[in-house]
């Protein structure tokens, strides 16, 4: 028996749709293999991994990696600069950052602006919060994306899953009152 061509295709999308979904519940399941306390924290913490976010991977800087450079007497340092809400950051903020205050705030981006616009296009830049955890904060998205806007072409963000407290502060990593 011959099927028409519109029940062929059907029955070819819902196979295929069959096969999308369960190849993409064997990735989750592998995703989860190994080590599962990194797997799944390292994919939710992981910000550029969000849709719609204004930095992209490679603009990202793990805590590991700054305080390395920071650490390193001979080193180039980066401008590091605080943009987060000083009330709310307890236990201090990375050794001698640059405190501009709450990025969500349209005065403090104008005093963003104003900071960076006396750097070089190509300066080495950081710019961090840590007040809350990454995915709900408010000061980071408007400050990167004022750093875009100004064409900085090594502008970074640090990747702060949780607080500056908890991924820097309890780590040892250089750090000041």
């Amino acid at each position: 028996m011959k099927l028409p061509h519109s029940t062929v295709r059907k029955k070819s999308q819902r196979e295929l749709l069959s096969l999308v979904l369960l190849l993409g519940g064997l990735t989750a399941i592998l995703a989860g293999c190994g080590d599962s306390s990194r797997a799944p924290a390292a994919a939710a913490a992981n910000p550029a991994a969000s849709p719609g976010e204004p930095w992209t991977a490679s603009q990202l800087m793990e805590p590991a990696e700054l305080a390395k450079i920071l650490s390193d007497p001979a080193g180039r340092k980066p401008y590091v600069i605080d943009i987060g809400t000083p009330s709310l950051i307890r236990g201090g903020r990375i050794k001698d950052s640059i405190v501009i205050g709450s990025g969500s705030d349209p005065k403090n981006l104008e005093k963003l602006r104003a900071t960076v616009s006396t750097y070089s296009k190509d300066a080495d830049l950081v710019i961090y919060c840590g007040c809350c955890p990454f995915r709900d904060c408010p000061n980071i998205r408007p400050a990167f994306k004022v750093l875009q806007e100004m064409k900085l072409t090594r502008a970074r963000l640090l990747n702060i899953p949780t607080t500056l407290k908890a991924d820097w502060i309890s780590k040892g990593y250089p750090s000041e009152q």
